[in-house]
């Protein structure tokens, strides 16, 4: 028994024993460096930065402005306790409640907000405006505090709710460029690097072409400056150069008799004008008026003849000279005697002219000043009347 027992716990230790394993075969030798294998290696990180980059999270990034057009919802009351002021807050005149100072505010840039792409992209337009009015939105409660006076029991403040936006697209601030949602919503991946705005963005203002250099720009004026100072210079001393060469009692001599000149010019002119006006009708009347008072435009060759009874036309042809100088002596006396003439007519017309304007005149002011003939026959028969009435009362 005890030899059988023995065999038999023999036998089932065998069975538990696992069989033996055998021990691994040895690595193989490390490859020859080759160019297969070198290229291998090369592209390796390359292939390993393109598996990160495509496991890396994208966003979008989204501009969004600080202030947003809000719409009053309701008005809200609160109460507040009263607050008793003591005498010396009534007792000056200048304490009163302020309304707070506004705080600065910057709504042309505001802030940029993240949207994770999802790995496969975006499910449909509605999910990605949904998540940008989410992104997009601000709880905004507004509380009046300057309204509120010393002893007011309550307050009011307004509470601003967003109203959600069909957003239909988007603009791309690096080229002002609107991108509708369903371009985004299709490939998302490639707005990565742009910044979208919900909001189209104010434009850019635009340089000048030609940027002015300041240091240039007051070189040029100094330039200019020097150049005026040695202009104002030169003409300076040119003037002074030629004043010095001037006599200067000989020029105020010649100017004063310049000036003198002028003035009996100036004096004369109405008489010298009065004076051609009578005389030159009184030369061409002499000339060429009739016997009585001219020559009938004769020739002055035959005028000369019969001045001088001596010589000929032909005579007087070779002396013209001679001619023309009797002819003037002659004129001279003749204006001598007709010029007072026709002066003294000119004055009598002139003179009756005048006469009677001032009759006109006159006639003019006793037609206005005559009485009406029918007042005066009236004022006469009651006038007569009166006097037959005083002759009956004395008997």
């Amino acid at each position: 028994k005890c030899r059988g027992g023995i065999e038999m716990v023999l036998t089932r230790s065998r069975a538990a024993t696992p069989p033996a394993v055998a021990p691994p075969p040895p690595p193989p030798p490390p490859p020859m460096p080759g160019a297969a294998n070198v290229r291998r290696e090369a592209a390796a990180p390359a292939a390993s930065a393109a598996a990160a980059a495509t496991q890396a999270p994208a966003y979008l990034q989204i501009r969004v402005p600080r202030k947003h057009t809000c719409f009053p919802s309701r008005i809200h009351r609160r109460k507040q306790p009263r607050v008793i002021a003591d005498s010396a807050t009534h007792s000056d005149p200048h304490h009163h409640a302020r309304r707070p100072p506004k705080r600065p505010s910057n709504d042309s840039e505001g802030e940029i907000v993240r949207v994770l792409i999802p790995p496969n992209g975006f499910d449909s337009e509605g999910q990605l405006s949904n998540c940008l009015n989410q992104a997009s939105a601000i709880e905004d409660v507004r509380v009046d505090d300057g309204l509120m006076l010393e002893g007011n029991s309550s307050f009011e403040y307004f509470e601003n709710r967003e109203k959600p936006q069909d957003v239909a697209g988007m603009f791309r601030e690096r080229d002002n460029v609107f991108v509708p949602l369903s371009v985004i919503c299709a490939d998302p991946t490639s707005f990565v690097g742009d910044v979208l705005s919900i909001k189209r963005p104010p434009p850019l203002r635009r340089r000048p072409k030609s940027p002015i250099n300041k240091t240039s720009r007051s070189k040029f004026y100094t330039f200019i400056e020097i150049l005026g100072v040695l202009l104002v210079s030169f003409v300076s001393w040119l003037t002074y150069s030629r004043a010095a060469e001037v006599d200067w009692d000989y020029a105020l001599e010649e100017a004063a008799i310049r000036v003198e000149r002028v003035f009996f010019h100036v004096m004369n002119s109405p008489f010298w004008l009065f004076d051609a006006l009578i005389q030159y009708p009184l030369k061409e009347l002499y000339r060429h008026g009739p016997s009585i008072v001219g020559w009938e435009g004769e020739t002055l060759p035959r005028i000369c003849a019969q001045i001088t009874y001596h010589g000929d036309e032909a005579f007087w042809s070779r002396n013209m000279d001679e001619c023309e100088r009797i002819y003037q002596s002659k004129e001279a006396a003749a204006m001598q005697i007709r010029k007072p003439i026709a002066i003294g007519c000119m004055i009598f017309i002139a003179f009756f002219m005048v006469k009677s304007i001032v009759e006109a005149r006159a006639r003019a002011l006793q037609r206005q000043q005559r009485v009406d003939p029918n007042m005066v026959e009236t004022y006469q028969a009651i006038h007569m009347l009166i006097r037959q009435l005083k002759r009956a009362g004395n008997f």
